[in-house]
């Protein structure tokens, strides 16, 4: 999303062509039954130990120093490429093994595996992803995040959450794919009346990455009174200064284009009103921008813009405590590294929180505490109805990488979490996510991705039919993870979906390096299959590496 940009409104239209040659794999998977052939897949795990014992993981870990780094379960291997942050593999392997172990950094004469310097990385986010040539011929492709802190954090085990902050090129958005034309309903599934296998485990507890801070008011600043002119208080100051936004409405006169540096703290109360005359309450191209306690309200700033929009690369914003309610379009247009802490963003014409290309984005509670949902509340947004397929609901992003933990995304007219266009290393963890129109959480022509330990119920409300309007849909996307997820009422489970999705390649979007896992999948509406996979374009899913394992589903409710 380009604020101001104004573009039309592409309805892609799709062949209504469903695979029924769905493979034994998947079919006994729409059941959370594992075949034989999944069983024995490799991954790649992660080891402090030259004879890689005690390995945990790659996927999610925060490592030190020497680690080491293998292909487990190597059997019928014939070779393995080993990338070093590409996951979308544009850059040539940094190591290409054809015998086992198949080792990152390379095997020694006695057998062991050769250490991989981690201070050869920044501190933050890597990856690595392989491509794995079986001895028939085939190959697939695996991928691990990990986080790399030599500053003195110790290597942990993918408990503490970790994702890709990789950014990526501007592309332009487009609309989301309408159902086939004549959809032919695939075989439906009934859910048992018993679970399939044993029931999801209580999810681990969240790393702390928050903490309730003093009051931004605690400083004192000059004051910003509900008569002012803002921008001219403002223009009369230095960059890095704080302002006190003043108790009561400020109607019509807060339009800020802030210095970097600059911080606005809002005392209880303050509000700033734009009236629908005025466009945004921020906005602009400064750094490390904090806002801090307000509410803004009734700004019209267009199509796909937004009553707070910095520039895409203005890093640094932290926008906590605020709600951004009634406005036109959009509450919150994110940028690089902004950290968005409580709030709401609610009752919108479109959306709650949008972002175009900005990565690095954290949205996340006011402190620590996993047992409450104390992070923004995105909700009833999409208040004009108008076509779903564009842009509407929660929150809805592409291109770049976001974090989102804690959230409450409810009561949407549309999507609840949407992800498009070579969105990547997103982190989807620890939310309440509920009685959306559509999907909850739709993941869109991406790429790795992790989507875990939420509470998914009732969306899907529309009930559009085949395997839209899921709790979770993962569309022509790849490396994705979904686990430890607990859904009930949901239109259709966990689906996955293969379509013809040529815009804005490379990569290509398929379905693939998909493993969907120890989920609870509870009382599914009327789309009669609960979870699992389809192709509308023809495409042979067999050869793809997408597993559905130890899920349980059941017919009644969960809540």
């Amino acid at each position: 999303m380009i604020p101001g940009a104004a573009r039309l409104a592409l309805r892609r239209r799709r062949k209504a062509m469903i695979a029924f040659g769905l493979s034994a794999t998947l079919a006994l998977s729409v059941l959370g039954i594992q075949s034989a052939s999944a069983s024995t897949r490799s991954r790649l795990a992660l080891s402090l130990n030259p004879d890689r014992s005690n390995a945990v993981r790659l996927d999610g870990s925060t490592v030190k120093g020497k680690i080491y780094v293998f292909v487990r379960n190597s059997k019928t291997l014939d070779k393995v490429d080993f990338y070093l942050d590409s996951s979308s593999r544009t850059k040539p392997p940094v190591r290409t093994e054809t015998d086992p172990p198949f080792d990152f950094a390379g095997t020694a004469d006695d057998g062991t595996a050769v250490p991989y310097d981690t201070t050869k990385l920044s501190d933050g986010s890597h990856s690595i992803s392989v491509v794995l040539t079986w001895s028939n011929g085939t190959t697939s492709r695996r991928g691990g995040n990990f986080a790399v802190a030599n500053s003195g954090a110790t290597t942990t085990p993918p408990a503490s959450p970790t994702t890709s902050t990789t950014a990526s090129p501007t592309a332009t958005n487009t609309a989301s794919p309408t159902a086939p034309n004549t959809t032919v309903p695939a075989t439906p599934t009934t859910a048992p009346t018993t679970a399939t296998a044993t029931p999801t485990t209580a999810p681990p507890t969240p790393a702390t990455t928050t903490q309730t801070p003093t009051s931004c008011l605690a400083g004192g600043g000059v004051a910003i009174g509900n008569g002012d002119d803002a921008q001219s208080v403002v223009n009369a100051h230095a960059a890095g200064m704080t302002y006190i936004v003043e108790a009561g409405t400020h109607l019509r006169n807060f339009s800020v284009q802030p210095k970097s540096g600059d911080r606005f703290c809002g005392e209880p109360g303050a509000v700033l009103d734009g009236g629908r005359s005025l466009a945004s309450a921020f906005s602009g191209g400064a750094t490390n921008v904090t806002l801090d306690s307000m509410t803004v309200r009734e700004y019209d700033p267009g199509r796909q813009g937004a009553a707070i929009q910095p520039q895409s690369r203005a890093s640094g914003w932290v926008v906590r405590n605020v709600s951004a309610l009634h406005n036109g379009w959009a509450g919150l247009l994110v940028a690089d590294g902004m950290k968005i802490l409580g709030g709401h963003y609610n009752d919108n014409d479109e959306l709650g929180i949008g972002g175009n290309a900005a990565t690095g984005i954290l949205l996340d509670g006011l402190d620590g505490d996993p047992a409450t949902i104390d992070g923004p509340e995105l909700a009833r947004n999409h208040t004009l109805h108008e076509p779903c397929g564009w842009e509407a609901g929660g929150m809805k992003w592409d291109v770049g990488q976001v974090t989102i933990r804690n959230a409450h995304v409810h009561d949407n007219d549309c999507r609840g979490l949407w992800a498009d266009i070579n969105a990547r290393g997103a982190l989807i963890e620890y939310n309440l996510i509920e009685n959306n129109f559509a999907e909850g959480v739709f993941y869109e022509i991406s790429q790795d991705a992790v989507i875990r330990y939420n509470k998914i119920y009732r969306n899907g409300i529309r009930a559009a039919g085949w395997y839209w309007d899921a709790g979770i849909l993962v569309n022509a996307s790849f490396n994705v993870e979904v686990y430890g997820n607990r859904l009930s009422g949901n239109y259709n489970g966990i689906t996955g979906v293969q379509q013809d999705r040529p815009d804005s390649t490379p990569p290509e979007h398929l379905l693939d390096n998909l493993h969907v896992y120890d989920n609870l999948i509870c009382a599914t509406g009327g789309g009669g299959h609960p979870t699992g996979v389809v192709a509308d374009n023809g495409a042979n899913l067999d050869g793809r590496d997408i597993s559905f394992t130890r899920n349980t589903i059941q017919s009644s409710p969960c809540e």
